[in-house]
């Protein structure tokens, strides 16, 4: 918000192209790192909170010190997850891709190809729900281990 709003106020165009420039570097070095050490806390204190019938803020306080002590092993199963839900949806769309090109050429086939890109839609939707699962699956497998 503070790139948009910095290249809203900006009139010269260098000047937005530099505020542009530090906010996708911001964004890329500092927020996505961010978000996936939080993303990899939370799974994490949702599973000790349901494993040990803890309350939030103990889950929390425990999922933070488990990550840092731990957090090789934790990027790496969300690092393995991210890739092979990448690669399974990169395949699932691979395969609807020729159903949306049609729409361009011929509109009157986007009628006959809609229940193949429902279908692709709603395997992507399996494969993002049995990722996540996984995920959880591997935080409780290393919850519990002793």
């Amino acid at each position: 918000m503070l790139t948009i709003a910095g290249i809203v106020l900006i009139s010269d165009n260098r000047g937005r192209l530099v505020i542009g420039c530090v906010g996708l570097a911001i964004a890329i070095f500092v927020l996505i790192p961010v978000a996936i050490v939080v993303s990899i806390w939370c799974a994490k204190a949702i599973t000790i909170c349901v494993a040990r019938s803890l309350p939030a803020r103990e889950s929390l306080r425990l999922a933070w010190r488990a990550v840092r002590d731990d957090l090789g092993r934790h990027l790496a199963v969300a690092v393995i997850a991210f890739v092979v839900s990448m690669a399974l949806s990169s395949a699932v769309s691979a395969f609807s891709i020729p159903m949306t090109i049609t729409q361009h050429h011929l509109p009157s086939y986007e009628l006959v190809f809609t229940p193949v890109r429902l279908a692709s839609s709603l395997v992507q939707s399996m494969i993002s729900a049995a990722i996540g699962s996984w995920l959880i699956a591997c935080f409780v497998s290393m919850t519990e281990e002793r």
